[in-house]
């Protein structure tokens, strides 16, 4: 644990922080309407608040948040809002891997189907797939896919949410 501290954040504990580092963070995030504070500054991937402290210029800034509010810093940092920017210490909690998944799926945000980026087909072509008649072979010849993915198609183990 302070292992990970030391590298993501460049301190052994939140004792280790000087109030101007401390207010020169809170001082970058705006609050909006619904209650959130977003992070301005810089966004990574997905929205995220990307943030540098102690000479690591990577680090998301939600997790910078929870480090400074609540003394340490857990695998993963889970927010309330579903919001990837919003640093607001009471929108943020502890939570596993697992925990981040159920969240994600539960908020329609996991991508499958048409929304994931290798996806070559659509729902309509799996429902598609899903009436014929036709071979797996046949199908896969037509949709440009292997047939074993028909085959998972058409036994509903892929494409699940139709």
């Amino acid at each position: 644990f302070v292992e990970r501290l030391k590298q993501d954040l460049g301190v052994k504990d939140v004792k280790s922080l000087s109030q101007k580092q401390i207010d020169r963070f809170w001082r970058k995030a705006k609050r909006i309407k619904n209650g959130c504070l977003i992070w301005q500054p810089a966004k990574i991937w997905g929205g995220y608040g990307r943030c540098s402290f102690n000479g690591n210029n990577n680090l998301r800034a939600h997790r910078v948040s929870f480090f400074i509010t609540k003394g340490y810093l857990p695998d993963n940092v889970l927010h309330r809002c579903d919001t990837p920017a919003c640093i607001e210490p009471s929108h943020l909690f502890e939570g596993t891997q697992l925990d981040n998944m159920k969240d994600c799926k539960k908020k329609g945000r996991n991508c499958f189907g048409e929304r994931h980026g290798e996806s070559k087909l659509t729902s309509h072509q799996v429902l598609a797939i899903r009436k014929s008649r036709k071979t797996l072979h046949e199908l896969s010849d037509k949709y440009g896919v292997a047939f074993q993915t028909i085959s998972k198609i058409k036994r509903k183990t892929r494409w699940q949410h139709l």
